[in-house]
């Protein structure tokens, strides 16, 4: 698994174009140029949206990193959404964290750090599979994927589901990006 990090949200109340002016206030806020970015938007079956922006400072290990310590886009989206925006990163070698904001505010949020964790389950035939489950099950990224109604594995993948790139440029405007975000939400739409 490699690392990554994102925003994830049920889009209630938020368009397309919401998206896109969010992710770009947001970089300005952070010291980033929009211009140079894009964000990926990724659906899961539950419909909720994953937004993670396209841009070299957000890839890899350093990606992880930078959505660990860079809130922006979760605190303006949960300002105009009715529901929490939640922020994840995970560096599958070093850590794995998630933070909610509601109303503009972090309202919580974990971490874990592996090398910190006490990982005695295994017996003389070796690591009880099972069990490692049901503990990374109770893990950050694991317990949010409980609260969204998806498991762990699937949030993990979003990176590689179907999504759509919206580009940031100022001036753009691209009926056909939105069109194709509106056909991978399905029932879920964003406008």
């Amino acid at each position: 698994m490699s690392a990554h990090g994102g925003y994830l949200l049920r889009p209630q109340g938020l368009q397309s174009a919401d998206l896109v002016d969010l992710a770009r206030e947001a970089l300005s806020l952070e010291g980033e140029d929009p211009g140079e970015a894009a964000i990926q938007v990724s659906a899961l079956r539950t419909g909720v949206l994953r937004v993670a922006y396209d841009a070299p400072f957000t890839y890899g290990r350093r990606g992880a990193h930078w959505y660990r310590d860079h809130h922006a886009f979760a605190r303006a989206a949960s300002q105009r959404s009715p529901a929490p925006v939640h922020v994840y990163a995970i560096d599958a070698d070093v850590f794995e964290t998630v933070w909610t904001y509601a109303g503009g505010r972090n309202v919580g949020g974990e971490s874990v750090r592996y090398d910190e964790l006490e990982m005695d389950f295994g017996d003389e035939d070796g690591l009880d599979v099972t069990a490692f489950e049901a503990m990374r099950a109770e893990w950050p990224v694991g317990h949010l994927g409980q609260i969204l109604g998806v498991n762990r594995d699937e949030l993990l993948h979003l990176p590689w589901s179907e999504s759509v790139l919206l580009r940031l440029a100022a001036g753009r405007d691209d009926e056909q990006e939105r069109r194709r975000l509106s056909e991978l939400m399905g029932p879920h739409q964003v406008r």
